[in-house]
């Protein structure tokens, strides 16, 4: 059965955007303070916001690749270490640029109009 739904007047867009770029903040502030499990949530938390943009096999991709760093975030949790072995960290990275990926691919990090003011036209 499937349910009609009004259509809004109004473009969640820019909201998007703002939770996209807080996000963002976070992850880069994680990264640098080297607290792989701040960084881990907050990868997961992008994800969800940007799992609408990617394809199916995008999707599960990075799922999996979140899914299995976590045994390895409670190991380097349980140790308090400040440093992020080499490994983990560049595992962390990499589903990072992915991330980002999928927003140039998405055109979320480029204005298509020449007005900011208009974009949403």
């Amino acid at each position: 059965m499937e349910i009609e739904r009004g259509v809004s007047e109004f473009n969640g867009g820019i909201a998007l955007l703002q939770r996209l770029h807080v996000s963002q903040i976070i992850i880069s502030d994680s990264r640098r303070n080297l607290d792989s499990n701040a960084w881990y949530i907050e990868l997961y938390n992008f994800h969800s916001e940007l799992s609408s943009f990617m394809s199916n096999d995008e999707e599960s991709e990075l799922r999996t690749s979140l899914n299995n760093l976590n045994k390895q975030i409670q190991l380097n949790n349980r140790n308090a270490n400040k440093n992020i072995p080499e490994i983990l960290f560049n595992k962390l990275m990499d589903i990072e640029l992915s991330y980002k990926k999928v927003m140039k691919d998405s055109h979320l990090l480029t204005k298509l109009k020449s007005d900011a003011r208009f974009s949403l036209e």
